[in-house]
């Protein structure tokens, strides 16, 4: 029947979209694991980016203090003075490949991040459909219910109308008083 065949449509629905929100629910942990990863991504890059400020400092101030005491220093000075700008120059270096490679890695988590706000959005539209058509579903058994009630109440108004006839005729007529 149809009403039968409507069961079977809301259960099938109702599977759906379990299915829908179960989906939209894992989109969500990913969503929200991948901000925490971007996050701290674009604090490595902060906390490198300030290692390279500081970096260049140092080593302008080492430049400064080689060119105003040269001739100055003694040979063992200029070596430590040289050494220590090498290394700087050899940490300024590793810090922007750091650098590099984190914002190479935020680019890739940016990527799958906006993905995943598409298919997050793409789910939530298929359960708004879902939902419209469960909505037009559930209105046409609505529907239906009521032909059937008022289908039923016609029966025992028929019914009901037909036995008080029936009734009336098969009682004999009054007898008057004399």
């Amino acid at each position: 029947s149809g009403i039968e065949i409507g069961r079977q449509m809301l259960t099938e629905h109702k599977l759906h979209a379990t299915k829908l929100q179960s989906e939209i629910s894992l989109l969500n942990q990913d969503k929200e694991k991948m901000e925490k990863k971007i996050e701290f991504h674009l604090t490595e890059i902060s906390n490198f980016e300030r290692n390279v400020s500081e970096l260049e400092k140092k080593m302008h101030h080492l430049s400064k203090v080689e060119r105003q005491s040269f001739g100055v220093l003694a040979s063992a000075q200029e070596h430590e003075v040289r050494e220590e700008k090498r290394r700087m120059d050899e940490e300024f270096s590793k810090t922007l490949v750091h650098i590099s490679d984190r914002k190479q890695k935020l680019e890739q988590l940016e990527g799958t991040f906006e993905q995943l706000l598409r298919d997050r959005k793409q789910k939530f539209g298929q359960l708004k459909n879902l939902e419209g058509k469960l909505a037009v579903l559930l209105d046409a058994q609505d529907t239906a219910l009521e032909g059937i009630r008022r289908k039923q109440e016609q029966r025992i108004e028929s019914v009901v109308s037909s036995n008080v006839v029936s009734s009336n005729r098969s009682q004999p007529a009054p007898v008057p008083y004399q």
